[in-house]
């Protein structure tokens, strides 16, 4: 099974790990505990193929419409048997860091998991989710353009406190809202403007 860390095959209802796969696990090596646990979750979800986890995923992976369906519940089942919300401690102050040292996850995985965390937390509570930087900066343009905007008090502390300041100031119009929408341009919402990292505009 070169490259492959696990492999649930549905047929037979046996998951199948390379020597690598459990010697690293048997360590506790972040990786390999999620390898493993994502094989169960295939087991918990049966997928009607079998489904290899792949130490660096093929970019159709990705995209191909089965694989993604049976792949991200694996991923969720993976987050929540290693990170369980019960013993995660979890508050608004929790990092993934946190994370990290409680669960031995990966950064990457911490980082995830870390967000699901913080939408059970919210579900639990009946919170609503914070609107993000970007969110706050584009009600607040409708707003200065006559719109009528419903903002809480703290969301307008946040425009008050200088975070928004951060975002790039369009060359063509002088607003802020350049807004990243590939790796290598940035779109102005105000006037449109395709703008490159080297100062270029489309």
């Amino acid at each position: 099974m070169p490259g492959i860390e696990g492999r649930y095959d549905p047929n037979t209802g046996q998951i199948l790990l390379p020597g690598r796969t459990w010697t690293g696990a048997e360590k506790e090596v972040p990786r390999f505990n999620w390898s493993i646990s994502h094989e169960i979750g295939h087991v918990a979800i049966r997928p009607s193929r079998a489904r290899n986890r792949s130490a660096s995923p093929q970019a159709f992976e990705r995209v191909v419409p089965s694989i993604s369906r049976d792949e991200r519940p694996a991923h969720r089942f993976a987050a929540a048997f290693v990170a369980p919300f019960h013993k995660a401690q979890f508050s608004p102050t929790t990092k993934a860091s946190d994370l990290v040292s409680r669960f031995n996850l990966s950064d990457e995985s911490a980082e995830i998991r870390l967000g699901e965390l913080g939408r059970i937390y919210r579900r639990r509570l009946g919170l609503e989710r914070p609107l993000p930087l970007s969110g706050i900066a584009y009600l607040l343009e409708a707003e200065q353009s006559g719109q009528t905007v419903n903002l809480t008090l703290s969301e307008r502390a946040i425009a008050g406190s200088g975070a928004l300041q951060a975002r790039p100031v369009c060359p063509q119009c002088g607003r802020p809202g350049l807004t990243d929408f590939r790796s290598t341009t940035a779109q102005c919402r105000t006037c449109g403007l395709v703008a490159f990292p080297d100062g270029d505009r489309a």
